[in-house]
């Protein structure tokens, strides 16, 4: 329990004495919180670093949060969490001073209505100390300046943000130079914003900054502002990687294939899923463990499309790491509305025709008609054109196997290269 120390220090003089006496061996904070008066609680105890945790369900007073901002030397954890529009006015304010032993900072809104555009003067623009770092909804352009003197960071996390808060490639790749203890960086924006034309596809970088701890990474936004991040990073530890698209036409991103082809961990991959829902397209690349994800890059579409995946398998994935994968799932809801093209047979062909090294297909039951009608069509030498190297067929809810599938499986038998068909789960 975070306020043990407080009974301990009240049972006995000698007690108080060891615990009064080594505050940063046993790690000794103030949590500021709605049972007790901040004021009257500062007082009572001694100068312990304070943390301080407020959200729409705790009903910290306005006073008490004010009372402890102004105790910025002594703050070293801020988690602030929905509070009403009001109140982040005077909250904000007291920000723009120096917090220096300040370790952890979460600032989130569950939407962009609340939040006003932080000054470049917040926390007196310089954080030596800062380990952690999450914004949620939170307009910050300036914030590249503020991490540039925030060389222990460690978590950095920036969630949806605003146009209103948009932040260059340029500008982030400037100050990821300077974080080289980062193990989890997300970057996420908000929604899709053209580039302006300083920003447009440039020419690969021959210079990369290194990033040497970092083994979890996420981005979302357009791939052309993607592109320019990944180019310009190294990670040799990386061991999960999340990429999310938005709704695009075309998806053309080579420094991205570039950028996996650099990862050590991904070279040995060989389990990979394909996603297709109402909403979203994705690839799942998972560990030769299978239990653990490596990569997954997600598109957002307007309505069930296969084409981001055609695309993606054909020509932006790295042909090297394709050539690792035995075993392949696709996944997916019922589709079947007009206009959509999740059924095309032959776009559905293109999206497996890359998997030349796949020795176990699994599908979900809304996927196996769709690949049944594509193998159907495989006769004579044709046979051997997709999933060569195909052993296995696994299907979820196997109650009949499909004619495609059936014709499918005759037709390798007679080529010499059989291929059983089996039930996936229970």
């Amino acid at each position: 329990m975070r306020d043990a120390w407080h009974t301990l220090a009240c049972v006995c003089r000698r007690w108080r004495s060891i615990a009064f006496g080594s505050p940063r061996r046993l790690n000794l904070r103030i949590f500021c919180s709605e049972r007790i008066p901040v004021r009257k609680n500062l007082d009572f105890w001694p100068p312990f670093p304070i943390a301080l945790t407020v959200d729409y369900y705790r009903k910290l007073g306005g006073d008490n949060i004010l009372a402890t901002l102004e105790h910025h030397d002594r703050v070293c954890q801020i988690a602030i969490w929905n509070i009403s529009s009001s109140l982040w006015e005077k909250v904000l304010p007291l920000m723009q001073k120096p917090f220096p032993i300040l370790t952890d900072l979460n600032i989130r809104y569950t939407d962009d209505r609340m939040a006003s555009v932080i000054p470049d003067s917040f926390l007196g623009g310089y954080a030596p100390r800062l380990r952690k770092l999450i914004l949620e909804y939170i307009p910050f352009p300036g914030l590249p300046n503020l991490l540039l003197s925030a060389t222990d960071l460690v978590h950095l996390k920036l969630s949806r943000i605003p146009n209103s808060g948009y932040i260059s490639a340029d500008a982030i790749v400037t100050c990821l130079s300077t974080l080289t203890r980062l193990e989890s960086l997300s970057l996420c924006f908000q929604s899709p914003r053209p580039l302006p034309e300083s920003e447009r596809r440039r020419a690969s970088s021959s210079t990369r900054n290194l990033l040497p701890s970092l083994t979890c990474f996420t981005l979302k936004g357009v791939s052309e502002s993607l592109e320019d991040i990944v180019d310009r990073v190294d990670a040799p530890l990386l061991d999960r990687l999340t990429i999310r698209f938005f709704h695009q036409p075309i998806f053309d991103t080579p420094r991205l294939a570039q950028f996996i082809g650099r990862l050590p961990k991904f070279k040995t991959c060989n389990k990979l899923k394909l996603r297709l829902d109402a909403w979203h397209a994705s690839v799942t690349v998972l560990s030769p463990s299978k239990t653990f994800v490596l990569l997954e890059v997600w598109y957002e579409l307007p309505d069930v499309q296969l084409s981001p995946l055609v695309q993606f398998c054909a020509s932006s994935f790295p042909q090297a790491l394709i050539t690792t994968v035995e075993n392949l799932i696709i996944v997916g809801s019922h589709f079947s509305r007009p206009g959509q093209d999740g059924g095309d047979p032959n776009l559905w062909r293109e999206v497996i025709q890359p998997f030349t090294s796949v020795k176990n297909l699994y599908m979900f039951k809304a996927i196996t008609p769709h690949i049944a009608s594509v193998l159907q069509g495989l006769v004579g030498e044709s046979v051997m054109e997709l999933l060569p190297a195909l052993q296995n067929i696994f299907m979820k809810e196997l109650r009949r196997v499909p004619e495609g599938i059936e014709q499918f499986v005759a037709t390798r038998q007679l080529a010499g290269h059989p291929v059983s068909v089996s039930r996936w789960g229970h």
